[in-house]
């Protein structure tokens, strides 16, 4: 994952393309396979609330680093509380309908994108925002992967 970007313009592609390339691997999928358990007990809706929540969760972060104070996340450690965050935050949207789900991914990740409409390109492009924008990309990464192998082992 890129970590310096150069511009305002490759932090906004970043996010944009990965979130695509998320997107994408969704493409003509219906409720019910929306709904199909790709692991652990997670759907893909399930997947798509945790990558909302996680957009929603940086943002803060991200005003803060414009701002040049610390941030929250800082203080996270990965290893000891990651799963439980996200065991506890899908149990806290699980029961939003599918509609919900997608809206909320699609304004999360809008609002980022916004964000960086603000902050002067000094603040963008080194420290901590290009982190959490090349990490926020990773992830949704990694959950479109999760999904192309699952719809190429289900044959969808």
């Amino acid at each position: 994952m890129p970590i310096e970007m150069s511009t305002r313009a490759d932090l906004r592609s970043l996010l944009e393309d990965a979130r695509r390339e998320l997107m994408a691997a969704l493409e003509e999928l219906d409720e019910q396979s929306m709904s199909a358990e790709l692991e652990n007990g997670w759907t893909m809706k399930d997947v798509m609330a945790h990558v909302a929540m996680w957009d929603e969760m940086v943002l803060p972060d991200l005003i803060r680093a414009a701002r040049g104070h610390h941030s929250s996340l800082d203080a996270w450690d990965h290893e000891s509380f990651t799963d439980q965050w996200n065991q506890i935050s899908l149990a806290l949207r699980r029961h939003f309908p599918l509609e919900q789900v997608l809206s909320e991914l699609a304004e999360s990740r809008q609002a980022i994108l916004s964000f960086l409409d603000s902050p002067p390109e000094e603040r963008l492009t080194s420290g901590p925002i290009p982190v959490a924008c090349a990490i926020q990309a990773g992830h949704d990464r990694e959950h479109a992967a999760q999904i192309r192998a699952w719809r190429e082992r289900a044959g969808v």
